[in-house]
C-alpha cells in the first residue's frame, strides 16, 4: 500500500456512551476494535477457519491518551482508535500477528478483564486468569493517515453514496465476481457505475452518487472493496482519491473513529 504520513502494563477498558474508556478493563471493548479492522489483514474473508494471513500485520500503539489499531495485508488497511485516558502509560507502536487477535476476537468471555504486558519482545494479552502470547514482529508498518481532516488535502477528489444502495448494487453484480475479479467504479456526474466480470460472464449496475467531477474510473479487487463496505456501519460512504495515487481512502459518513485505505489494481 502506498499511503503516506505518520506512521509495562496496559489495561483496556469499557467504552461509555461518548466513546471514552472508563477504568473497567473489558475484553469486549478490545474485540470491537478488532472487529472493525482485522479483516483488512486477511487476503480472504475472515472466518474462524478460512482467513488467509499471508503478509497480514496488526499495529498497536498508545499515544496521548488514545489507543490506535491498524491492520493491513498490503492491499488494504483498516484503522481505528479509542480514547483511553491515562489508565495505562503510553507505549510506542508494536506489530503483532493477526492470528493472535483472531483468537482474542473469538473468546466468549467478553466481560472478562483484559490487560496487556509487553516483555522481552512478546505481547501478552491477559484475559482474566488466562493469557495469550504473541511474538512481536520486526520491521516497519505501513505509514498511513490517522487524522481524516488531512485527507482532503491529500485526496482532493471524492464521491459519496448511500451505503445500502451500494451494497445492493454489489449484490446485484456478485454472480459475476469470483476470487480474483476486478471491480471497476466509473464515476460520472451523480452516477456511479459498478462493473465486473470478463467476456464469459460480466455484470453492471448503477448507483446514484454525489460527484461533480470529470468522468474517471477506479479499479479494485472486488472482494476486498466489498468487505470494506460491509464493515462500515453508517448510512453513507465517502471515497476520497487522487488521480496521481493508487491508494484511496474509504470513510464512514457520518464520521466515525475508523477509516480504511485500499490500493487500486493495476490497469491493463
Amino acid at each position: 500500500m502506498k499511503s503516506t504520513i505518520e506512521k509495562d502494563n496496559q489495561a483496556f477498558a469499557e467504552l461509555d456512551a461518548e466513546g471514552v474508556f472508563d477504568d473497567r478493563g473489558k475484553l469486549q471493548d478490545f474485540q470491537k476494535m478488532i472487529d472493525r479492522t482485522l479483516f483488512c489483514a486477511s487476503s480472504g474473508i475472515v472466518a474462524p477457519r478460512s482467513a488467509q494471513w499471508r503478509g497480514g500485520r496488526v499495529y498497536l500503539e498508545k499515544s496521548g491518551g488514545t489507543l490506535f489499531m491498524a491492520a493491513s495485508n498490503n492491499i488494504r488497511l483498516g484503522f481505528t482508535s479509542r480514547k483511553v485516558g491515562d489508565f495505562f502509560p503510553d507505549f510506542e507502536g508494536i506489530i503483532v500477528p493477526p492470528e493472535v487477535l483472531q483468537k482474542i476476537a473469538g473468546r466468549k468471555r467478553g466481560s472478562a478483564p483484559l490487560n496487556i504486558s509487553i516483555v522481552d519482545k512478546k505481547a501478552r494479552f491477559h484475559i482474566g486468569s488466562n493469557c495469550v502470547s504473541a511474538e512481536l514482529l520486526s520491521g516497519d508498518f505501513h505509514k498511513f493517515y490517522r487524522d481524516r481532516r488531512e485527507l482532503p488535502g491529500i485526496f482532493p477528489l471524492a464521491f459519496s453514496a448511500d451505503r445500502s444502495a451500494l451494497l445492493k448494487s454489489l449484490g446485484a453484480i456478485s454472480p459475476a465476481i469470483d476470487r480474483y475479479s476486478a471491480l471497476s467504479l466509473t464515476l460520472s456526474p451523480e452516477v456511479l457505475t459498478l462493473q465486473t466480470g470478463d467476456e464469459e460472464c460480466s455484470a453492471e449496475d448503477d448507483v446514484p452518487c454525489d460527484y461533480a467531477g470529470a468522468q474517471t474510473t477506479l479499479i479494485f479487487h472486488a472482494k476486498s472493496f466489498t468487505e470494506i463496505i460491509e464493515h462500515i456501519d453508517t448510512d453513507r460512504v465517502t471515497v476520497r482519491f487522487n488521480s496521481e495515487k493508487l491508494t484511496v481512502a474509504v470513510l464512514p459518513e457520518p464520521e466515525r473513529d475508523n477509516l480504511f485505505f485500499i490500493a487500486q489494481r493495476k490497469r491493463g
